[in-house]
């Protein structure tokens, strides 16, 4: 195992955090999302000093990065990611160690994290520490064609472009519709706006 360093994160941190994370999606998904406005956003959220970290190897290269947010009733949710040149050095362990922990610290009884399914060697870490899978979630897409067929929408039904002055009804809507998923937690008004609305990547051209 290489010699690993911890630290916490700084906002000078976010273009290689940002480069990470795309480094990741490349490999398992093909995709590339993480941005910094809303990576930048998501700190301005979290107490940088005691809920995240990176892990770095000699000659300060980060490899890992994590986070772990409170989910409410003593549950907590780690979300990490290991750069794929820096797979196999023991990051991956280092980031569960230092969440679990934490979570300890804040009274936790459950720590929940998420993985990709091709991401063989997560599995095996969480499942050799004692995580088992509790659900699985599906990514869909369509490759789009030269013009999509008119929705046929129910009787009563009609769509308009999103207002503001909905978003409290488009708040309680939503709440109503998740609250018998698995996990649900309410989220009050205030904080919708601030994760959703208040965001870098807020179009309402696209609600």
């Amino acid at each position: 195992m290489s010699e690993l360093f911890v630290r916490r994160p700084t906002f000078d941190d976010l273009d290689a955090v940002v480069e990470l994370g795309n480094a990741f999606e490349r490999v398992f998904t093909g995709a590339e999302s993480f941005r910094v406005p809303e990576l930048a956003h998501e700190w301005g959220r979290l107490d940088l000093e005691r809920d995240a970290w990176l892990v770095l190897v000699p000659g300060g290269r980060i490899a890992g990065y994590a986070t772990l947010e409170d989910r409410g009733e003593s549950r907590f949710t780690a979300d990490g990611y290991v750069h794929p040149e820096l797979r196999g050095l023991g990051v991956g362990s280092k980031l569960v160690e230092l969440a679990e922990e934490r979570a300890r610290e804040r009274d936790g009884t459950v720590v929940t994290t998420g993985i990709i399914t091709a991401d063989e060697a997560a599995a095996e870490l969480l499942a050799r520490r004692g995580y088992a899978p509790v659900r699985h979630f599906y990514r869909m897409q369509i490759e789009l064609g030269e013009e999509a067929p008119q929705p046929d929408w129910p009787e009563g039904i009609r769509p308009q472009p999103f207002r503001e002055q909905d978003a409290r009804e488009l708040h309680d809507a939503i709440e109503d519709a998740f609250r018998d998923h698995w996990d649900h937690r309410p989220r009050p008004f205030e904080l919708f706006r601030q994760r959703v609305i208040e965001t870098p990547g807020y179009d309402p051209g696209l609600w």
